[in-house]
């Protein structure tokens, strides 16, 4: 199987698992969009600052690399997500 193949169903459970509508429109339309919206734009659609939809972003990054290490075994190597978060 390739790395591709194994990461997009990796992020495929994370999107599943978040049961929140405002985590899912980050991951979707943040974190992994091909064009992210801003945070300043979220932050107006559900009515938060920029700052906490910063603060918000970070916890579902952070919460993903969880994610990964629980799939994927501790050592993978997550320098590459998303930063240094």
């Amino acid at each position: 199987m390739e790395v591709q193949e194994v990461l997009g169903g990796v992020m495929k459970r994370f999107s599943e698992s978040l049961t929140e509508e405002r985590d899912r429109t980050i991951w979707r339309e943040h974190l992994v969009a091909s064009e992210p919206k801003s945070l300043v734009e979220l932050g107006l659609r559900y009515g938060i600052s920029k700052q906490r939809m910063g603060q918000l972003a970070t916890r579902i990054k952070r919460s993903f690399r969880r994610h990964v290490i629980d799939e994927l075994g501790p050592t993978t190597q997550l320098s590459w997500l998303f930063g240094s978060d």
